[in-house]
């Protein structure tokens, strides 16, 4: 399944066997979609080997391999994995903008945490959904998947992207740049719409922009 690169960075690996086994599957989620991306739009019939999954600058996965010329371009990819669960989203570049997906399952947080991770003013906006401990949650991977769309992740913290708009009947949310984000690629939107949704105990979100 691994290319020569990934088992590499495989072997290098310094995690618990749970991690490394997420880290498998985010592989292994993140080859299917390219691979039923690249049969759909070129008809190409790829092994999970040929295509290779790297590391980015900024720890974002790069996709990779000799069929990337046949393309043009090769996909994006964006990657989550929570507790034995990986999901990954694929995408042809389009004008400059990239996808991101997030999982989170419910639990209890960690006192302060949404002190940490969101303003007053996203606390107050997210106090007034019916839930509010799902609906911070939402947050939390909207704000996830948004940093992993700007290829940045949450290197600046969680507050460096900002909930400002919350839609409870279709789940999207509006998440807006915040400090040093608003100078990094700026080219690309200063909001960004983040679509959410509850699955029995996990929370997903996922965005291209």
């Amino acid at each position: 399944m691994l290319g020569r690169t990934e088992r590499e960075l495989f072997a290098a690996l310094r995690l618990p066997d749970n991690r490394q086994l997420e880290w498998l599957g985010g592989r292994t989620a993140a080859k299917e979609a390219v691979q039923t991306l690249l049969k759909r739009h070129f008809g190409l019939d790829l092994r999970p080997a040929d295509i290779e999954i790297g590391i980015g600058d900024e720890g974002q996965p790069l996709v990779g391999g000799p069929w990337v010329s046949l393309v043009g371009e090769a996909p994006l990819v964006s990657i989550s994995h929570t507790n034995g669960l990986a999901v990954a989203l694929a995408m042809l570049p389009a004008d400059g903008r990239r996808a991101g997906i997030d999982i989170e399952r419910v639990r209890n947080r960690p006192e302060g945490y949404a002190e940490i991770a969101f303003d007053d003013a996203e606390r107050s906006l997210i106090a007034s959904a019916p839930s509010d401990a799902e609906w911070m949650l939402r947050g939390w991977c909207a704000k996830e998947a948004v940093g992993k769309s700007l290829g940045t992740g949450l290197r600046d913290g969680p507050r460096s992207l900002a909930v400002v708009g919350i839609d409870r009947a279709s789940g999207r949310l509006e998440i807006e740049r915040r400090g040093r984000l608003e100078n990094h690629d700026m080219a690309r939107s200063m909001r960004f719409i983040a679509d959410t949704a509850l699955h029995g105990d996990l929370v997903s979100a996922v965005t291209v922009g």
